[in-house]
């Protein structure tokens, strides 16, 4: 039996959840090893040895060690091409392009208003944060730009990268189901047609739902304990620095989520319109 890949960060961080994703699309079997973000695990020398930068994710297979969630994605399919969704990186040259480029355009494009949108909308209200509005009607604006362009691309194709699911639409799922259900902005999805029809295709899928929606969808009220010592964080205050009931429940989203990137803890970090020195 071969040795499962490890995979370490919070499991309901927005990256982890993107290589998760991708780990049960392509059937490879993991360890998942939680890293107490709130803790400061990951800025602790050993854990520095694997990823310089102090953030997550961070991916071990046998004597490799990545970063960046999407490299990793992409080292994955290449890996263990022949095992699961065999196509989720395309299988030859021109595929593969034509997947990279729209997973540049997610990663360059779609993320950074995306991002700074669930902090604004979600977690700024909770961490007592004054909401920027004319920050977040820039980034609805840039949004909707973009989704502009998806919604002309999908009415050419079932998919950004063609008419089968690949990494280009798996990459969206993270950040795309915080802005739908914990911002309540999914008219900005379901308002165009095409990415209305695109988003519940993607967001349906057994593999999102066992490996990040589902997990997503009960984070505010359920207890989350741990392998290796992880602490047992509910929406009543536990573990998360105190609080009456449900009072630091945003503390979950805000150590689930890897929204920590805002401090530099989670990869491809934009700050979240905020200007932290890191």
């Amino acid at each position: 039996m071969a040795t499962p890949v490890k995979l370490y960060g919070p499991p309901l961080s927005a990256a982890v959840s993107r290589v998760l994703a991708c780990l049960l699309e392509k059937d490879v079997q993991f360890q998942l090893i939680p890293i107490n973000l709130a803790r400061g695990e990951q800025k602790k020398p050993d854990y520095l040895k694997l990823q310089p930068f102090g953030q997550v994710p961070v991916f071990q297979d046998e004597s490799i060690t990545l970063f960046e969630s999407r490299a990793i994605s992409r080292y994955i399919c290449d890996k263990y091409a022949n095992q699961g969704n065999k196509g989720l990186f395309g299988t030859n040259p021109l595929e593969k392009a034509s997947i990279d480029q729209w997973l540049d355009a997610e990663g360059q494009n779609f993320n950074p208003p995306t991002s700074v949108l669930v902090f604004q909308l979600a977690l700024a209200p909770r961490m007592k944060i004054k909401r920027d509005e004319n920050l977040i009607k820039q980034n609805e604006e840039k949004l909707e730009k973009v989704l502009d362009v998806y919604e002309n691309k999908l009415g050419e194709s079932r998919y950004l990268a063609g008419d089968e699911f690949t990494l280009a639409d798996l990459s969206h799922l993270p950040m795309t189901q915080y802005l739908v259900n914990a911002c309540d902005r999914g008219e900005l999805f379901t308002s165009r047609k095409n990415v209305g029809r695109w988003w519940d295709e993607i967001s349906s899928r057994e593999t999102w739902k066992k490996g990040g929606r589902d997990a997503e969808l009960t984070a505010p009220t359920k207890c989350l304990k741990f392998e290796g010592g992880g602490d047992c964080v509910d929406d009543g205050g536990g573990g998360g620095g105190g609080g009456g009931s449900g009072g630091e429940w945003w503390w979950l989203w805000l150590w689930g989520w890897g929204l920590w990137r805002c401090v530099g803890n989670m990869d491809h970090g934009d700050n979240f319109g905020m200007n932290i020195k890191i």
